[in-house]
């Protein structure tokens, strides 16, 4: 198994917009709200430069 990622550096995360570091966000592909330092697995993560980084979907 992979090691579980954040989606504060996914180009699909939406974050929030009173506190964007730390608030909570959402997954668009996932449907789901998440915080962008929150560990956890994900086969959709993308990164800016196209490099995915997958584990196991939550």
């Amino acid at each position: 198994m992979t090691e579980p990622m954040t989606c504060d550096e996914c180009i699909h995360f939406r974050r929030d917009a009173i506190n964007p570091a730390a608030g909570l966000g959402f997954c668009p592909l996932r449907k789901i709200a998440q915080y962008p330092m929150a560990p956890h697995y994900c086969r959709q993560r993308e990164v800016e430069d196209g490099a995915e980084r997958g584990g196991l979907r939550d």
